[in-house]
């Protein structure tokens, strides 16, 4: 599965549905944090330390977790682009 496309997707659904302009009691499940999870990877991949795949895993799922918490989309929703992105 290629799980950085599927967070970068999710950014983009999150975003386009208002999450952006979003704030919670819990600052690690606003839009912001899950913008700076990505870019960690993206960074970590840059500079040849890149994060195991586990770990990507549990940040893409948190990061699914937060939109769904929000409302920005649903569990179907994300469990439609994690299919999108398993066989790539």
């Amino acid at each position: 599965m290629n799980q950085r496309e599927a967070l970068r997707e999710t950014i983009e659904l999150a975003r386009a549905n208002g999450m952006d302009n979003c704030t919670s009691d819990i600052p690690e499940l606003d839009f912001p944090h899950l913008v700076s999870m990505y870019d960690r990877i993206i960074a970590a991949d840059v500079t040849s330390t890149p994060f195991s795949e586990a770990k990507i895993g549990r940040w893409l799922g948190w990061a699914q977790a937060a939109v769904v918490m929000h409302g920005e989309a649903s569990l179907e929703d994300m469990k439609a682009l994690n299919m999108k992105w398993s066989d790539k």
